[in-house]
């Protein structure tokens, strides 16, 4: 008995991070405006030139083109001007779960109109445009990478039965218990997430629409449980009635099964006559649960009840694990909405009235800086020291801000008398000093940030 919960601890803690690494909103839209472009991209490529401050917006998106070559503007237009804009283009939504809406037809654009915002982004690829080989090739490697703790779940669950009960009829029911939960997870992460990792599955035609199942109100049972935490619950806990008992599960999961069934044509129902979308996620349970219970009373050799703590004890692991699972990505979702929110302190318009509360500061004669640049609007001057360790970190970032303004590099090491005088009257007394425009850089601010706010 302690070897198998040892191993279901085992199976909790991995079951958490299933699915680590995923694609939001931004990135989606990203990924399939390239497509819609005629340009292939590994998810790779996409999740890091979005892994910026600004990379949950539209800005994001129009930086990430210019890194792949792509030539793209953004207007702000009346709907009567559309019709001059070529297909593809982006859509910006406001009041929106989707955010962007891709635009191909005519049908997409009189769909996403209600709800845009007046702006759109044009894009058309150049020469210049980075040719991406074997790109399914790089996202299947990347999925098996992302996915290895999945891969170890599976294997660790698919041993420990084997040696619990080595026969096909065990390994066929952990088999579907498996492919059950990880549908659930991903039903999980469209309820609870920004998540569109499923985006390309659940909006298929006018009749396939997962969304609309889901924010249906019949996806919902006494307020508070989902469909998808159902299906958690009910595949996770099959699982573990098998990893924790080696006699007497058969008939806890046929009578669990029996249940599953009811809510199963009450969805199949709902889904068809009611509000009649399908979402093929939750048709996905359906099918897995259909086939398990076909398995179960065609082949379990059903033997007298075992004890009813079994049954409880594989329930509270299942509810523990979803709970976790829930709060990680619920997690993930402020994750998102934090960096959306905080994407605000880069707009210019914000950046400069900032700027503008902060103490004004003399410019200092270029006879004592070092000068380096473009002559441009902004000048950007940073006292150092060479004994300042954190003045080091700052280097790094000055030769990417040489490309978008004028930069002035002081040394409070120089003997010069005039530096040291400059100094007394504007009170530089800590290094690194970082001054935009004669004023100082607000402490939300460093110096690493300038380049997203000065190239707009």
């Amino acid at each position: 008995m302690n070897s198998r919960l040892f191993v279901a601890v085992i199976v909790s803690t991995v079951t958490l991070t299933f699915n680590a690494l995923r694609m939001n909103q931004v990135q989606w839209a990203l990924h399939q405006f390239l497509q819609s472009l005629g340009i292939k991209v590994p998810y790779s490529v996409v999740r890091k030139l979005l892994d910026t401050p600004v990379g949950t917006t539209l800005r994001g998106i129009s930086d990430s083109l210019d890194s792949l070559h792509i030539d793209n503007s953004v207007y702000q237009l009346p709907k009567e001007y559309l019709k001059e804009l070529d297909y593809p283009y982006l859509m910006v939504l406001s009041n929106s779960k989707e955010g962007f809406a891709i635009i191909t037809n005519d049908n997409e654009k009189e769909k996403a109109l209600p709800k845009w915002d007046g702006v759109v982004l044009a894009a058309k690829k150049t020469n210049a445009t980075p040719i991406y080989n074997y790109v399914w090739l790089r996202d299947a490697i990347d999925n098996i990478c992302n996915s290895h703790l999945e891969l170890i779940f599976s294997a660790i669950v698919v041993a420990f039965a084997m040696l619990l009960q080595p026969n096909l009829f065990t390994m066929s029911h952990v088999f579907l218990s498996l492919i059950g939960i990880w549908v659930s997870i991903s039903l999980l992460r469209k309820d609870y997430s920004e998540s569109n990792s499923t985006g390309r599955y659940c909006k298929i035609g006018r009749f396939i629409d997962c969304q609309s199942v889901l924010d249906s109100k019949g996806s919902r049972f006494w307020r508070f449980l989902r469909l998808s935490d159902l299906g958690f619950f009910f595949f996770s806990t099959q699982l573990f009635l098998v990893l924790i008992s080696n006699n007497g599960w058969q008939t806890f999961s046929l009578i669990l099964l029996i249940i599953g069934c009811c809510f199963t044509v009450y969805s199949v129902v709902y889904q068809i006559t009611v509000i009649h979308k399908v979402c093929l996620y939750c048709m996905s349970v359906n099918l897995i649960t259909w086939l398990d219970t076909i398995l179960i009373t065609t082949n379990a050799p059903l033997p007298k009840v075992g004890t009813p703590y079994i049954f409880i004890f594989s329930v509270l692991i299942s509810y523990l694990i979803w709970s976790f699972t829930v709060r990680n990505v619920s997690l993930s979702r402020q994750t998102y909405s934090l960096r959306n929110r905080l994407s605000v302190l880069y707009r210019r318009g914000l950046f400069e009235w900032l700027l503008s509360q902060e103490r004004e500061l003399e410019e200092i004669s270029d006879n004592y800086a070092e000068c380096s640049g473009i002559n441009g609007t902004d000048t950007i001057t940073v006292f150092v020291h060479p004994q300042c360790k954190k003045c080091k970190t700052v280097e790094a970032a000055i030769s990417q801000l040489s490309q978008i303004a004028r930069v002035k590099i002081v040394s409070l090491a120089a003997k010069a008398p005039e530096v040291r005088l400059y100094c007394e009257r504007n009170q530089i007394v800590r290094t690194p000093t970082i001054v935009v425009d004669g004023h100082e850089l607000p402490e939300v601010y460093d110096i690493g940030d300038l380049k997203y706010i000065l190239k707009s």
